[in-house]
């Protein structure tokens, strides 16, 4: 068996022979380079379950696990992972509306415009991005003034 490091895994599962595979565990030189949700889909498209599966549970557990907006605007690109697709579609809807909760409508808007621009025939998100009440909302002068800017 050849330990030569796969350079390309398209062909790898169609390869009759056995093969063994490793994974160095370790530190990346680049945080920005590498996220959980690109382990996460590299392991499920060479078939690694178990570690597409403890990935997923984490990026599903925690908000802390996503790179945004990078992972956001990858994981819209991927319609088989509808569990992921939702939690990272609520993540964001959940930081627009800290936003409006906070008066700051313009980057309310900006985070829905981000999710129209990558779910753009959602009619789920269409309708909050549209549709925003404030009624239960007090905003004072601050608040007001950003609006009328």
């Amino acid at each position: 068996m050849n330990n030569e490091p796969i350079q390309n895994f398209s062909n790898l599962l169609e390869n009759h022979k056995d093969f063994d595979i490793k994974i160095k565990v370790g530190t990346f030189s680049n945080d920005n380079e590498v996220s959980l949700l690109d382990i996460f889909i590299a392991a499920d498209e060479i078939g690694l379950v178990e570690i597409s599966q403890q990935v997923e549970k984490c990026l599903l557990e925690n908000v802390s696990a996503w790179k945004v907006p990078k992972d956001f605007n990858t994981i819209c690109k991927y319609d088989m992972f509808t569990n992921l697709h939702e939690t990272a579609l609520n993540f964001k809807r959940n930081e627009a509306l800290g936003y409006l909760k906070q008066g700051k409508f313009f980057k309310a808007l900006e985070i829905y415009e981000e999710i129209l621009k990558n779910c753009p025939h959602n009619a789920e998100n269409q309708e909050r991005a549209s549709k925003w009440d404030l009624s239960h909302y007090s905003f004072g002068s601050n608040e007001i003034s950003e609006l009328s800017k």
